[in-house]
C-alpha cells in the first residue's frame, strides 16, 4: 500500500471542523478528500508522502526532480514557460501548441514566434525536425522552444539534434508530453519512441490521466536541471490551487505504483491487442502509421466508409464507442492498459456497422491561421465584442479560439482573422468538431478598435 493511501487511512474516523464541507460523506471518494491537516502532507511544501511520490516519479521518468500536478498539463505548460522566460522575451511556438502555451504568453508578457505546420502527402498537418532547426536560426532572440510530442495522431518528433542546438544557443527546450506519460515505460519495446527527458529536454510535462489509469487533472512536471527548481516551484505556487485534492494525488500514486510494478508487461499486452485489432481491421479502413509513431496510438482512416472522420466518430458514439478525436479523414483513439479485448471487439463491430461507399470528395486543404498584427497581451486586455464567425474576417482576435480536440488555437489574441480561417473553423464545426473560445452562438471575441 502506498504512503499516500496510508496517510489518508489514518484520517478516517475523525471529527472534522475543517474544510471540505462534505466532511467525508461525499459518495464519490469523499472519505479520502481531505486538505492540509497536521497528519497530512502539503503539496506546495511536501515533506512526507507527496515528496516521496515526487521522488519516485523523477526516478521512473528520468528527471532530476519532478512535481505532482492537479491541474493537468495545462498547468505544466504554463509553469514551464513562466519558469524560463522573463517579460518581453520570446518563445518559439508551433501552431499545434496547446492553448495553455498562448495563455502563458498572456500571463508572462512573452512574445510567441510561430512555426507553421506542413502537409505530408496524405497525412495531417505536422512538423519535421528541420522546421525547428530553421526556426532556431531565424530567431536568435528566442530564449525557449516548445515542442508538442506526441501530437494528437501519436507522432513523436525526434529531439536529439534539436536539443543539442538549443544547448548551443542557450535556448531552453520545453516539451508538452501530455500524451506521453506512458513513454518512460516503453523501454525495450521495439520501435517505441523515448520520452523527452531521455532525449535532452530541459523541462517536460506529462498528463497521467491521458494514457495511464489515473483521475482527470493528474499530471507531472519534470526538470532536467535542479537549478530550475526554485522558479518552477514559484510558478506552480502562482498558478496552482492552494487546496489540492488528496484524492487526485492518491490516484497519481496508484497509477505510478501500477506502472512501476507491471507497466512494461501490461503495455506489451496492450500493443499486442492493438496490433491484432489492426491486422483484423475491416478492409475498408486502414490504420495510419506515421514516422516516429507511438505504437500505442490508434489512428484510423475511415474515408472508404463514405464518411468523414467527424461523421464516423459520431456514428461510433451512437454505438457506445467514444473516440478521442476526429478530422476530415480519420478517427483517433487513445487505448490504455485498461482497455481489454472486449473493448476492441466492440470497436471492431462498431466500425463494421458503418456503411460502405466511396471516399468523400477531397476538400481544399487550407492552412489557415490568424495573422499577427497586434501585441498578444495588449489584445487580450483590450475592450472586446462578440462577432459572428461568418463576419469575423478582418477583425482582430481578442481571445484564443480553435477546434477541440485538439485544443490548439487557430487564432490567438492579437491575430487578424482571415476569410480562410473563418471558413476553416466554420466548416469543421458544421461537420461536428467541437470548438473552444466561442460563446455557443457561433461568435468569437474580437478587439474593439480604439
Amino acid at each position: 500500500m502506498g504512503q499516500i493511501r496510508q496517510m489518508l487511512d489514518r484520517q478516517q474516523g475523525r471529527v472534522s471542523f475543517h474544510m471540505p464541507g462534505h466532511k467525508g460523506g461525499y459518495p464519490f471518494g469523499g472519505a479520502f478528500d481531505v486538505t492540509e491537516l497536521p497528519g497530512t502532507d502539503d503539496l506546495h511544501e511536501p515533506a512526507g508522502p507527496y515528496l516521496h511520490l515526487q521522488q519516485k516519479a523523477a526516478h521512473l521518468c528520468g528527471a532530476a526532480c519532478s512535481f505532482l500536478l492537479v491541474g493537468g498539463s495545462t498547468l505544466g505548460v504554463e509553469a514551464m514557460l513562466l519558469s524560463v522566460l522573463k517579460p518581453g522575451e520570446a518563445v518559439i511556438l508551433p501552431r499545434n501548441a496547446h492553448v495553455s502555451a498562448w495563455s502563458a504568453c498572456v500571463l508572462g508578457g512573452f512574445r510567441p514566434l510561430s512555426v507553421y505546420p506542413r502537409y505530408e502527402a496524405d497525412g495531417p498537418e505536422g512538423y519535421a525536425e528541420e522546421d525547428f532547426m530553421r526556426a532556431l536560426e531565424e530567431h536568435p532572440e528566442a530564449r525557449a522552444l516548445l515542442v508538442t510530442r506526441p501530437d494528437m495522431y501519436g507522432r513523436c518528433l525526434p529531439l536529439d539534434r534539436i536539443a543539442r542546438r538549443c544547448r548551443e544557443k542557450k535556448v531552453r527546450l520545453l516539451v508538452d508530453e501530455a500524451h506521453g506519460a506512458h513513454l518512460p515505460f516503453l523501454k525495450g519495446m521495439d520501435g517505441a519512441p523515448a520520452s523527452a527527458g531521455a532525449l535532452g529536454a530541459d523541462m517536460w510535462c506529462q498528463s497521467l490521466h491521458k494514457t495511464l489509469p489515473a483521475l482527470t487533472q493528474t499530471a507531472l512536471l519534470h526538470l532536467r536541471d535542479e537549478a530550475l527548481f526554485p522558479r518552477a516551484k514559484a510558478a506552480l505556487r502562482l498558478l496552482e490551487t492552494s487546496s489540492p485534492s488528496s484524492l487526485l494525488l492518491l490516484s497519481a500514486e496508484s497509477a505510478l505504483e501500477e506502472m512501476e510494478a507491471r507497466g512494461a508487461e501490461r503495455l506489451a499486452l496492450l500493443r499486442a491487442r492493438i496490433d491484432a485489432f489492426a491486422e483484423a481491421l475491416d478492409l475498408r479502413f486502414a490504420r495510419c502509421i506515421f514516422p516516429g509513431m507511438d505504437p500505442l496510438r490508434l489512428t484510423i482512416d475511415v474515408r472508404n466508409a463514405g464518411l468523414s472522420g467527424y461523421e464516423a466518430s459520431a456514428r461510433l458514439a451512437e454505438k457506445g464507442v467514444d473516440m478521442e478525436m476526429a478530422d476530415e479523414k480519420r478517427i483517433v483513439g487513445i487505448p490504455s492498459i485498461e482497455n481489454g479485448e472486449e473493448d476492441f471487439r466492440r470497436l471492431a463491430e462498431a466500425l463494421e456497422s458503418l456503411p460502405g461507399g466511396s471516399a468523400p470528395k477531397e476538400t481544399e486543404r487550407i492552412q489557415a491561421y490568424g495573422e499577427p498584427c497586434m501585441d498578444l497581451r495588449e489584445a487580450f486586455f483590450s475592450e472586446k465584442k462578440w462577432v459572428p464567425l461568418k463576419g469575423a474576417a478582418g477583425q482582430i482576435c481578442g481571445a484564443a479560439f480553435g477546434l477541440y480536440p485538439p485544443g490548439t488555437p487557430l487564432a490567438a489574441p492579437g491575430e487578424r482573422i482571415t476569410k480562410e480561417l473563418a471558413a476553416r473553423m466554420q466548416r469543421a464545426m458544421e461537420q461536428g468538431c467541437g470548438a473552444f473560445g466561442t460563446n455557443g452562438k457561433g461568435e468569437v471575441s474580437c478587439v474593439i478598435p480604439r
